[in-house]
Parts: structure tokens; sequence; C-alpha cells
């Protein structure tokens, strides 16, 4: 193995529609250029889903380590990164709704 996956699903507000395809742009330009990120790997990222109360953006990338307490301290960064990429277009990530039961 020479590599660890970085894979997850951020959900966006539906209000947040308009903002959807700069986000997975600047999404992408951010694992294009962090250093943990192998580049000769697979890198996706795209609007995928039409949830039920989210917009879902798929990631897919690989880090360069194999190094699990690395590859934590990578994905971490590039969690942390994607959630002032998403707050910097003024977007917000979305929570899932609990299902309301009527007795």
């Amino acid at each position: 193995m020479t590599n660890r996956r970085i894979t997850t699903t951020i959900g966006l507000r539906y209000e947040d529609a308009a903002k959807v395809g700069v986000i997975v742009e600047a999404v992408r330009e951010m694992l294009k250029n962090h250093p943990a990120i192998d580049q000769r790997q697979t890198l996706l990222v795209y609007f995928n889903q039409f949830a039920d109360s989210s917009l879902n953006i798929m990631v897919y990338c690989f880090t360069k380590t194999t190094v699990w307490a690395e590859w934590l301290a990578a994905q971490q960064d590039v969690y942390l990164k994607i959630i002032d990429i998403v707050q910097s277009h003024g977007a917000g990530l979305c929570l899932p709704q609990p299902d309301a039961v009527y007795g």
C-alpha cells in the first residue's frame, strides 16, 4: 500500500444552491495544492446528490502517506480547510434532519 484514501460527503444547505459550483471548484483547487495529497492518484470533487436535506458534494482523494497518524492529520487538515471554504463563500453545512414521527 502506497497511499491512504480520504473520502467524504459534504452536505450543503439547499438555500446555498447558487454557491455549490464555486465551492466544488475551491475544494478541488485546495486539494490540488495540498502538500499531503498525492496528485498522481485519483482526485475527485463533484456535486453528486440531491439528498433529502442537503446538496451533497463527494470528495475523494489519496494522501502521500500510509502512516495512520499522518493520514489522520492530513484528513483533519483537509476537513478543516473544507469548512473554511464553505464558510468563506457564505454557505453552511447541513445537519441531518430527524424524521418526525406522529402518533
